[in-house]
C-alpha cells in the first residue's frame, strides 16, 4: 500500500513478469477505482 504522500511503490524481490499486478486508487473518502492490470488479456 502506498501512503497519501507517495506516488509509487517498489515490489522488492518480485518479478512482475511472473504475476498479475493490479493497481487501484483510493480517494480520501474511501471510494476505490476499478483495478487496472498492465499487460494483455489472456488468449481464449
Amino acid at each position: 500500500m502506498v501512503s497519501p504522500d507517495q506516488n509509487s511503490a517498489t515490489l522488492e524481490g518480485v518479478i512482475v513478469d511472473d504475476y498479475f499486478v493490479g493497481v487501484a486508487a483510493v480517494s480520501e473518502s474511501g471510494a476505490e477505482s476499478i483495478i487496472t492490470f498492465a499487460g494483455l488479456p489472456p488468449r481464449e
